[in-house]
């Protein structure tokens, strides 16, 4: 996730869907002509940006510290220690009603 100021480039034509899921309602932004997934942006998180870790075509991305929806993740997948986990209940319960 980044701030919407440290976004410096979107390139080529991407369509958005809007979904209202687990992680509340999220623009979702995906390659017109291939449909990958390429950024996101979470209304309950104004001027925040999530991007597709595939996008980077510079630097590797470094080690994510929260799994989103984590009561929703399958048994068998084990995440490392330390990461901050956050389960549908707790994005239900920020969401505004």
């Amino acid at each position: 996730m980044f701030r919407e100021d440290q976004v410096l480039a979107r390139r080529g034509e991407f369509k958005i869907y809007n979904s209202d899921g687990t992680a509340g309602q999220v623009a979702n932004s995906f390659c017109a002509a291939c449909g990958t997934t390429l950024f996101f942006t979470p209304a309950e998180f104004p001027g925040v940006v999530g991007c597709a870790g595939g996008c980077f075509t510079d630097a590797p991305l470094g080690e994510p510290a929260i799994s989103a929806s984590d009561d929703q993740r399958c048994a068998w997948l084990q995440l490392p220690n330390g990461w901050a986990m956050r389960t549908s209940a707790m994005a239900e319960a920020g969401r505004p009603r």
